[in-house]
């Protein structure tokens, strides 16, 4: 293993996006003894900045979560918007919470987004739009029958148990 990650490493530092995005994410998760949100943020930069849509989105929501940079809103919905552009339903998904939750929220774009996500079969955005079905909120009118459809959609889509049970 020490080998494989001596690659990993050789590979994110010539440039290699997915090298860039696998190293990242293994900082993030603590794969190397402990979480390292800093180093992180810097290979899924540097996987970003070769167009690398996943490190995009990653670097976007640390960027939201001040997740080894300093909070910074805006900077977060500008790369979770590049990533979302190109198709990618988890920067929907968190594109559309940064407007539900952080400030200046703004209802339209939050829906634009959560709306996307859901279309794309993504569980959690699922999930959460037929809550809102469910119960009214964020000024949509109460729709049983689309919280259905959407709760079916999340427990069938890449296995979204808790749906089964909302």
């Amino acid at each position: 293993e020490k080998e494989a990650i001596q690659w990993l490493v050789r590979s994110a530092e010539a440039g290699f996006s997915l090298a860039q995005y696998e190293l990242g994410t293994r900082f993030a998760l603590g794969r190397f003894g402990t979480i390292n949100h800093e180093e992180a943020f810097y290979w899924f930069s540097q996987g970003a900045k070769n167009h690398h849509i996943e490190s995009a989105e990653r670097v976007g929501a640390s960027f939201i979560q001040a997740l080894g940079v300093e909070k910074d809103v805006q900077k977060g919905r500008e790369w979770l918007s590049v990533s979302a552009k190109h198709g990618y339903p988890r920067a929907m998904f968190n594109l559309s919470l940064s407007y539900g939750n952080d400030e200046p929220q703004d209802l339209e774009e939050w829906f634009y987004w959560i709306d996307r996500a859901s279309s794309r079969g993504y569980p959690l955005a699922c999930r959460a739009l037929a809550h809102f079905y469910q119960h009214g909120n964020f000024e949509l009118e109460i729709n049983h029958q689309r919280a259905f459809e959407l709760l079916t959609d999340a427990s069938t889509n890449a296995g979204c148990p808790i749906a089964q049970y909302e």
